[in-house]
């Protein structure tokens, strides 16, 4: 089967086998360029929102790059529940 009305300036076909095919978006349209930051900054404070299973207490050094764990809480109940400490790792690179 050849579908070629879908390529665009904004997606290819990158593969295909058969009647499968692999089309890659070129560009992300969810996020434009002119909101990108805000974008980012409401998706870092839905996350932290976010009930967590493991929690870290640090601290960072700047000058000497240093990253102390002073303390770590498990939540057990946090076991079935989506949650993630991504904000964790955009803290510390975000200095």
């Amino acid at each position: 089967m050849n579908i070629k009305n879908f390529e665009n300036e904004t997606r290819k076909f990158v593969a295909g086998n058969g009647n499968f095919h692999v089309l890659e978006y070129m560009l992300d349209s969810s996020v434009s360029p002119a909101n990108a930051s805000t974008e980012y900054l409401n998706l870092l404070e839905a996350i932290k929102k976010q009930e967590k299973m493991i929690s870290n207490r640090y601290e960072i050094k700047k000058k000497t790059f240093d990253i102390k764990i002073k303390k770590t809480d498990y939540n057990r109940d946090g076991i079935n529940k989506k949650n993630s400490n991504i904000e964790e790792f955009f803290e510390i690179i975000d200095w």
